[in-house]
């Protein structure tokens, strides 16, 4: 029987729109961030003997299942600190550093020199990473705000969350549907510091045009639109508004 491990993935948001030779430094920047957010963690032992596969834009990490708790919270909170440390160096570079993140548990064969960590909770955790809920928490935030969004498996949510065990409080945690391929489960979705993207500013020299005054007759018994005529002493006045029937005001 496989033992139970927990599963730890990231991914860098948009890693292939970079050049070669700012490949390197993202991948760097990212294994740097991940070292900082271990050991902030106390799960600096995990992250050295967990033998992490690496890909340039990607990590794997089979974990203890009692390392969970931690990386739940205040792991991710960790790492977006870490991140936003890093921040400052990339952006002088022209760069910027985001991440995914997913979690999830199951059994998970650790031993076989061959087929180490091969198993349908492999797939699922990578399922998670890649989901559109995931995405779009990124898409749809600030990228000098928000570094890092987190998707947690619907076990770890309950074992972890829900039973208390992490500190972090299921109303942090939004419910999401994971749909990638054939993988179609409930998701939580967790962003250690939300943003939104800022709307779009006008062109300079444009105003918002204000809706245009309505034209011709109304039905009998709703406003109207036209002038106000106001008379008193040699004075005449007229103002737009909205108005029912005739207004006349005199002054003898």
């Amino acid at each position: 029987m496989h033992p139970y491990r927990g599963l730890f993935a990231v991914d860098i948001e948009d890693y292939s729109g970079n050049s070669d030779n700012e490949l390197p430094v993202l991948h760097r920047a990212m294994l740097a961030a991940l070292d900082t957010a271990f050991s902030g963690a106390s799960l600096a032992d995990v992250w050295e003997a967990g033998r992490p596969q690496t890909a340039g834009d990607s990590v794997f990490l089979l974990v203890p299942h009692e390392a969970l708790p931690p990386l739940v919270h205040p792991f991710p909170d960790l790492l977006q600190g870490a991140l936003s440390e890093r921040a400052r160096a990339l952006r002088a570079d022209g760069l910027g550093l985001r991440l995914r993140m997913a979690l999830h548990v199951g059994a998970v064969d650790d031993t076989d020199p061959v087929t180490a960590g091969i198993s349908t909770a492999t797939n699922e955790v990578h399922r998670l990473l890649d989901c559109e809920p995931v995405r779009e928490a990124l898409k749809g935030s600030h990228p000098d705000v928000t570094r890092l969004a987190v998707c947690l498996s619907a076990r770890v949510y309950e074992d972890v969350v829900v039973s208390g065990a992490s500190g972090l409080h299921p109303s942090r945690l939004e419910p999401v549907r994971a749909r990638v391929k054939r993988f179609d489960q409930t998701a939580y979705l967790y962003v250690p510091v939300p943003s939104r993207r800022e709307p779009p500013s006008p062109a300079a020299g444009q105003t918002a045009e204000p809706d245009p005054a309505p034209s011709g007759p109304l039905p009998s018994g709703l406003p109207s639109w036209g002038p106000i005529s106001v008379q008193g002493d040699g004075v005449n006045n007229a103002v737009g508004n909205w108005t029912q029937g005739s207004f006349h005001q005199g002054r003898s």
